[in-house]
């Protein structure tokens, strides 16, 4: 019987830690070329007391300090859930009303041709 409650909870928890690790806001920002950038803050990272508001944006404002070339990307925080499940893709992902949308035509890796998605080459 011990047993079973010890794996009731393991699942209780790993169930809870993987519903606020899904939950947890992440930034999306856009890059000048229109693919976009995903910034996900380690949840331990936030300090005691620290709203949720504000560890979001001192993460956002470090990320941008470290990274330069950041500084004038413009961002939208995303619930990590909303961002697509498969990252074969993510070269193809795009930013349009806050939301992180895929685009038809996958960019090429410099020095080769873009390509259709389904595509194999």
């Amino acid at each position: 019987m011990r047993i079973v409650w010890k794996c009731l909870l393991a699942i209780i928890v790993a169930i809870t830690w993987a519903s606020a690790v899904t939950a947890a806001p992440v930034f999306v920002c856009e890059r000048p070329d229109g693919r976009v950038t995903i910034i996900a803050p380690a949840p331990k990272a936030q300090r005691g007391g620290e709203s949720d508001a504000a560890f979001l944006d001192r993460m956002l404002q470090r990320t941008k300090e470290a990274n330069p070339q950041m500084r004038d990307w413009p961002c939208s925080q995303v619930e990590r859930g909303d961002l697509p499940t498969d990252r074969s893709r993510r070269n193809a992902w795009r930013l349009r009303g806050g939301k992180i949308v895929e685009t038809d035509v996958v960019p090429a890796a410099p020095g080769e041709m873009s390509k259709p998605p389904g595509s194999s080459r």
